[in-house]
């Protein structure tokens, strides 16, 4: 993936924000990520309470007209904070919940006033997802307390033996044989030396017309020394469809000492966000359909 960089300068005072009706419990932290497919707004797609994380919409809920889209809300004080690679890059206040027209734009808020956001470098085709209207890199938002990324996740290339580790636990689960390629899609490597490995089966290996079923899909695991977990579990509403799952970020949102991870997921006809911890025994997903 193509590296970039992003500034941003956000300038507002502390204001009112709109919240889903559940944030009357002031326990409620909420995740978003700012994005600009149409014009500059905040996607709201996680939260945690007492019960965990989960997100805000999550795959399995209908969603068959515009009302169920929208997620309704009550008006409470906050900040929101914009995070890139475990630091703070800026706040903003107020946001209003747009009209929902189509279930695409599940979880929008408008950021009000507008923000300026500054970018050098394009965006790697892995973040423009199914519609291709991303001009910008979409950005981790928080509304509570962060604690930087303490286990300084960073995108690097995993050595040889970490990913003949991580393929040959991919063969053993998916049940394949060596006739089929297994390239590496993406990996990132903690300050410690842990490395999480995206792997999927080789697109160049096989022609074909249409979308790829989930068989092609990205498949995450965690490899510590010589121990490998997971996979990294990804339920979304297309599921028969193939999924490109992309690392975005990573910072401790809720002040556990540990980092949370950030993963953006493309597939056919969806697009979306995966929040998990970094030993993977956690994933929420939170996706939208656009027709």
């Amino acid at each position: 993936m193509c590296k970039y960089l992003v500034k941003v300068v956000v300038c507002c005072a502390l204001s009112f924000v709109l919240f889903p009706a559940c944030a009357a419990n002031k326990q409620v932290l909420y995740v978003g990520v700012l994005e600009d497919r149409s014009d500059m707004h905040m996607r709201l797609a996680f939260q945690k309470t007492g019960q965990g994380w989960a997100a805000v919409f999550p795959p399995g809920r209908e969603l068959a007209s515009p009302g169920d889209c929208q997620a309704g809300g009550v008006v409470g004080r906050g900040v929101w904070t914009v995070l890139f690679q475990g630091a703070a890059r800026g706040t903003f206040g107020e946001v209003r919940e747009i009209e929902i027209e189509k279930c695409h734009q599940l979880g929008m808020f408008q950021l009000w006033p507008k923000i300026l956001l500054r970018t050098a470098g394009i965006p790697p085709k892995e973040l423009i997802g199914w519609r291709g209207k991303v001009l910008y890199r979409p950005l981790l938002v928080t509304s509570g307390k962060w604690a930087g990324d303490p286990e300084g996740w960073q995108e690097a290339e995993a050595p040889e033996q970490v990913v003949a580790l991580a393929k040959d636990r991919f063969r053993e689960i998916r049940g394949i044989g060596e006739e089929k390629r297994v390239v590496v899609y993406q990996s990132i490597r903690s300050q410690a030396g842990t490395f999480l490995v995206g792997l999927r089966l080789d697109p160049d290996q096989e022609e074909q017309e249409g979308p790829r079923d989930q068989s092609w899909s990205t498949f995450w695991l965690r490899v510590t020394g010589g121990e490998v977990r997971g996979p990294l579990a990804v339920q979304y509403r297309n599921s028969d469809n193939m999924a490109e799952v992309t690392f975005l970020d990573a910072a401790d949102l809720d002040g556990d000492g540990r980092s949370e991870l950030l993963f953006f997921l493309a597939s056919y006809n969806e697009d979306g966000y995966v929040l998990a911890r970094s030993d993977l025994s956690m994933s929420e997903t939170f996706s939208w359909s656009y027709h």
